[in-house]
């Protein structure tokens, strides 16, 4: 599943993967591993180069921009499902990482598609 080379790395990684929308913390990382916060960090830079709290946010998004490509939900239900403790967190963290709205980014994604199949449209 991961072509990572430590035991602890991995572990970790699908804990978040299976956790992450549940609202878990850094701190429900270290308590379903055996290694210190210290080296948890270290080895997720190491082989990740990022920290385990923006691998959860990271999977948190990506769930989160599935539920807006395949549902109706609203913003609030999409950050509740998504593991994000509110609204407002959810809209702060997906404008940083996407540059616009969850609102916007739905919108263009749709946008999108509908002129992609009037341009393969056959006349």
């Amino acid at each position: 599943m991961f072509a990572i080379e430590n035991e602890d790395v991995v572990e970790a990684l699908r804990f978040i993967r299976n956790y992450a929308t549940h609202g878990i913390s850094v701190r429900d990382v270290l308590d379903s591993c055996s290694i210190s916060s210290r080296s948890l960090e270290r080895n997720f830079k190491h082989y990740l180069n990022r920290t385990p709290e923006k691998e959860i946010i990271r999977v948190r998004l990506n769930h989160a921009v599935s539920l807006l490509h395949n549902s109706r939900l609203s913003n609030k239900e999409i950050a509740q499902l998504s593991g994000f403790g509110s609204l407002r967190y959810f809209l702060q963290v997906f404008r940083q990482e996407f540059s616009e709205t969850p609102s916007q980014y739905r919108k263009r994604k749709i946008l999108n598609l509908y002129s992609s199949k009037e341009n393969n449209r056959d006349f």
